[in-house]
């Protein structure tokens, strides 16, 4: 036995067979399978139509149904959001060397991997709020959630998109620039603050950041097929690997621009710390 599908009447495939026999019959003298189909993923909505046939022991093949056994209607929305990157310099969108340094994140470069409609009617409503001078209004389609570097948890909140201070739309190179300020993610002004309070306060910014795009607006988020990138803030941590340990060596720790003591400082009392 066969099952083939056919989407807005193309070609019909064999997606899957079955083996008969007694042995195979269910308890209402069925055969039963479970396929897996891969659907169109283009955003617009497709039919498609599934019909078994049978073939007996001479390898004859029962005549084609007149009509479908299962039609279903489903749309597959793209997900064109390809992969986070962290970069150096600010005024660089897309072309600034990507940096393994997870201790100090003010920029987050999304990249995407396509073009498409719903990509595109992104990019035009981020670029008429920065032509008007409009505070960007991120929320309708973007969502980040900070884990902690003890785990993901089911009740971690979303952090507030306020904290990204500038937004730059890239539509040729298809990248979105978010920059959250001098200070980064979850940064903190040491000011007068002594050094063990200073780094009690940066290591709130730690953790591993769930980043969901939803490109139509509707701030859809957990439909299952939004895509989702995650990247890690770690401080004291200069090779990217989620960890402070011997191989994280003396540099600029908090993104002040300096190397001195007090990165030494928050170096040293990093040490041990992970991501998990």
């Amino acid at each position: 036995m066969a099952d083939a599908s056919r989407q807005d009447f193309g070609t019909p495939q064999v997606v899957a067979t079955v083996a008969t026999g007694p042995g195979s019959l269910d308890g209402s003298g069925h055969y039963q399978l479970t396929a897996v189909v891969s659907g169109v993923v283009d955003g617009l909505v497709h039919t498609y139509r599934f019909t078994s046939a049978g073939i007996d022991a001479e390898g004859r093949i029962e005549p084609a149904h007149s009509a479908s056994d299962v039609t279903t209607i489903l749309a597959f929305p793209m997900n064109p959001l390809k992969a986070v990157g962290i970069v150096v310099q600010p005024d660089s969108i897309g072309h600034a060397s990507s940096t393994r340094e997870r201790s100090y994140v003010r920029l987050v470069d999304l990249v995407f991997s396509q073009a498409c409609a719903p990509l595109q009617t992104l990019f035009d409503a981020l670029n008429s709020d920065i032509r008007t001078g409009n505070t960007v209004d991120l929320a309708r389609f973007l969502r980040i959630v900070q884990h902690p570097v003890t785990g993901a948890g089911a009740g971690d909140p979303p952090i507030d998109l306020a904290a990204i201070r500038a937004v730059t739309v890239d539509l040729i190179d298809r990248v979105i620039e978010l920059d959250f300020g001098v200070l980064g993610i979850g940064g903190v002004a040491r000011g007068t603050t002594g050094l063990p309070r200073y780094w009690a306060n940066l290591i709130q910014g730690d953790g591993t950041y769930d980043l969901a795009l939803d490109a139509d607006g509707q701030t859809d988020f957990n439909n299952g097929v939004t895509p989702h990138q995650t990247f890690i803030q770690l401080l004291g941590d200069s090779n990217g690997d989620g960890r402070v340990d011997a191989a994280d060596t003396s540099f600029d720790v908090n993104g002040d621009g300096m190397v001195d003591a007090t990165d030494t400082y928050l170096l040293n009392r990093s040490k041990g710390r992970q991501v998990h």
